[in-house]
């Protein structure tokens, strides 16, 4: 990574913190949540603008369809949590496509 794709990171964890989320971000792991708070559609966006991550947990109960298949689209993401998804059948199989590991999880 280099030092603009740091900065740009930092700069787009300190938002996602300022509006609930959390975040790890060392050698061994990118991983940014979502989960105690139900994250808006801008929010979410913010995380297409992140480099490295790996995994990102998020409630999607405020989520549209689109803005999850951008956040699935994310360069060198690795597994998509969401939680109180209101997907159908259909969406997750176009999820499935775009991330190597997609959890469903129920709260």
């Amino acid at each position: 990574m280099n030092p603009q794709e740091a900065s740009t990171n930092q700069e787009t964890l300190n938002k996602i913190e300022n509006q609930g989320g959390v975040y790890v971000w060392d050698s061994e792991v990118f991983t940014v949540a979502f989960i105690d708070t139900p994250i808006q559609n801008e929010a979410a966006a913010l995380l297409t603008r992140l480099t490295g991550v790996q995994q990102i947990a998020i409630d999607s109960s405020q989520l549209t369809f689109s803005v999850l298949k951008m956040v699935a689209r994310i360069p060198g993401l690795e597994s998509l949590a969401i939680l109180r998804s209101m997907l159908d059948a259909s969406q997750v199989e176009e999820l499935q496509l775009s991330v190597p590991e997609l959890v469903l999880v129920d709260k």
